[in-house]
């Protein structure tokens, strides 16, 4: 409900500018969900799914029973020479056994004897059966395995592109948390230089400060005016790309406004926790990637074509039984009425079969070799993100009392350039001091998050984790 409620938010400040008592946080994970809900990519990845099942379906369509009519005829000078007609259903099967049975009748002057039939018509009931090449696997027996092997995969395929989406778009908020607090603490420095301004102004006109203290101030105030402005340019070209990542229901993209504004440093602590894969100290974890279970796979499919391949190399033997009957009256049925044959059929060579068969066993080697370079490539990514995570991790607890120390000098300097036994010259390199130690702060907790959302990415987990 937050996340539609921000969708809202975006909306109305991008035809009504919202006023600022209606700004919200924008939140990493309300973030991620919308991205993951509604950004186009997104959505196209899901329809990875639907693809995969359509092509099961298809491949199932091989196996489907079908009707089958041949009607064939010759009138020529007044004559009938003849009168072809077959019709009936096939039904294959799993094992490459196929039935079939029909209803054939020909008629004519010039009818060949072979073609001959009951003047009633001829019923027959038969089966086909490979005994030679075909018998363990055929194309489309082939063809219904690797379509329930893409169907399978059809989600790693769709986790694959989330996860790509979800690490650009985590990066670009956080690039986003960056450049806001960033300007919130220009923003605060230009404040807190304008009312010392202001003061030393007052005071400069009671007499207790100099001219040189007044320019002093006022060069101050302007650099931390510019370096605002800076700050603003900033954030805007981050929330202009933030922005690419955000559409509604309807696919439109929304646009970032100033009622929505990113998280202080405590408020982002807390989305911490929801970044971290949970099992980053399993030394497994990387084989549960969906790259690599892609690979598998596809390994699997080139296995397939290689078995194919390999039933090639056998003869073709199919043997064929009709059983006929001149009537659909089963009662009657008479076993000695049958048509059966045989064919056989084999390349000398085999040059071309053999050929194919070592292509098919390339391809797996090549494969296989790819699956361990990825595998490798994966898991160092994965420790280096683990490695990143945890220095940045202690940098930042590190330098927390860093920046505590700094407001400390800074707060201890103000109270004496109030009383009057510190100079502008002071303060100013106390505040300077404390203005960078507080960026490099918000620096390193937007590095620690990027680093927790590599290891995410590395583990191929960030569009599963909410």
């Amino acid at each position: 409900m937050k996340a539609l409620y921000i969708s809202f938010c975006l909306l109305l400040g991008a035809l009504y500018n919202c006023k600022a008592d209606t700004t919200m946080v924008l939140k990493y994970s309300d973030f991620m969900q919308m991205v993951i809900t509604n950004h186009p990519v997104s959505k196209a990845a899901r329809l990875m799914v639907d693809r995969g099942a359509m092509a099961e379906q298809q491949a199932r369509g091989n196996f489907d029973p079908k009707l089958f009519g041949v009607y064939d005829q010759k009138f020529f000078e007044s004559k009938n020479y003849f009168a072809l007609l077959n019709s009936g259903l096939k039904i294959p099967t799993w094992y490459g056994i196929e039935f079939k049975g029909g209803y054939e009748t020909n008629n004519g002057v010039f009818l060949n004897d072979e073609n001959t039939t009951p003047s009633s018509g001829l019923w027959y009931a038969g089966i086909s059966i490979p005994v030679g090449q075909g018998l363990f696997i055929d194309e489309r027996r082939a063809a219904l395995r690797k379509a329930k092997l893409i169907n399978q995969a059809s989600l790693s395929q769709q986790i694959l592109a989330q996860n790509e989406l979800c690490y650009d778009a985590g990066k670009a908020y956080w690039d986003w948390f960056l450049a806001f607090n960033q300007q919130r603490i220009a923003i605060e420095a230009y404040n807190a230089t304008n009312q010392r301004l202001q003061a030393v102004v007052e005071s400069e006109r009671a007499g207790d400060r100099s001219k040189v203290d007044t320019l002093e101030a006022s060069i101050q105030m302007q650099e931390r005016y510019v370096s605002m402005l800076q700050s603003r340019i900033e954030l805007n070209n981050k929330t202009l790309w933030l922005s690419t990542f955000i559409w509604n229901d309807n696919d439109e993209p929304l646009q970032i406004n100033d009622n929505l504004v990113a998280p202080d440093y405590a408020a982002a602590e807390q989305e911490f926790d929801k970044m971290l894969p949970p099992n980053l100290n399993d030394t497994g974890a990387i084989n549960n990637h969906p790259l690599i279970y892609y690979y598998q796979v596809e390994l699997r499919k080139l296995r397939i074509d290689q078995e194919l391949k390999s039933e090639k190399l056998k003869p073709v033997v199919d043997l064929n039984y009709n059983l006929l009957q001149n009537n659909a009256n089963i009662n009657n049925l008479n076993t000695e009425n049958y048509k059966w044959g045989v064919s056989v059929g084999f390349p000398i060579f085999i040059r071309k079969e053999r050929a194919e068969l070592k292509l098919a066993k390339i391809k797996v080697k090549e494969v296989e070799l790819d699956l361990e370079n990825k595998r490798v490539q994966l898991n160092n990514k994965l420790q280096m993100g683990v490695r990143e995570l945890e220095i940045v991790t202690d940098q930042v607890n590190f330098y927390g009392k860093t920046l505590t120390d700094q407001m400390s000098l800074l707060n201890a300097e103000r109270s004496l350039f109030d009383a009057g036994e510190s100079n502008l010259f002071m303060i100013n390199a106390r505040e300077s001091a404390y203005i960078n130690a507080s960026n490099k702060y918000v620096d390193l907790i937007s590095k620690k998050y990027k680093a927790a959302l590599f290891t995410a990415y590395s583990l191929g987990m960030i569009s599963q984790m909410k």
